[in-house]
């Protein structure tokens, strides 16, 4: 069964939000880029949280933990030392936390892979091929977005797929023209960004 997606938002990337007082902010490229973190009642610079690696491609956060990404795997920022990671196969390209799993969406050779695990750095419950991966010199092309267990991800070009809630099978979804480089979900609503 085909899903239309029908609404265009354009989204700043690198960002999230940690519960109701920090804004996580991804700086720089490549090796160098680095988190950092600003206070939202203020704008402050909050100092670089202990534990957070370099290189970071993406970070995800909610109330209750912190995940960065990196060419080295998937990383929980603790408030002493270093939390729990997980590995990652390929290429980083996107990561999201949804209740209490972490997604990953990375490059692995010519392919882009989803997989899930818990936050607990449990092994991986899903890996799943999205579809051909596109390379770039620094970077692999993708977006992914997930909400109460629903994800949506998307290669970078015209390929966009939804993972119901509870099912192990990516779906393809019906997209607006062009290529799909983001995704927001709310409520009833998935939103995709394109590049014309």
């Amino acid at each position: 069964a085909m899903t239309t997606c029908r609404r265009v938002l354009v989204l700043l990337p690198l960002l999230a939000v940690d519960g109701p007082d920090r804004l996580w902010v991804v700086g720089g490229e490549g090796d160098g880029a680095r988190l950092a973190a600003f206070r939202l009642t203020d704008g402050r610079h909050i100092d670089e949280p202990t534990g957070s690696p370099g290189g970071v491609v993406a970070v995800a956060a909610d109330a209750r933990s912190t995940w960065v990404l990196n060419d080295a795997g998937v990383h929980r920022l603790a408030p002493r030392g270093d939390g729990p990671s997980q590995p990652i196969d390929g290429r980083p390209v996107a990561v999201e936390l949804d209740a209490d799993r972490v997604w990953v969406l990375d490059a692995v050779r010519d392919e882009l892979v989803l997989r899930n695990s818990h936050v607990d750095g449990s092994p991986e419950a899903l890996t799943e091929t999205v579809g051909p991966a596109e390379v770039g010199e620094d970077d692999a092309r993708g977006a992914l977005a997930v909400d109460a267990g629903e994800a949506w991800v998307s290669d970078g070009r015209g390929t966009l797929a939804r993972l119901p809630p509870g099912q192990g099978q990516l779906e393809d979804v019906e997209a607006v023209d062009g290529d799909v480089v983001d995704i927001a979900l709310a409520g009833p609503w998935a939103w995709a960004a394109t590049a014309q």
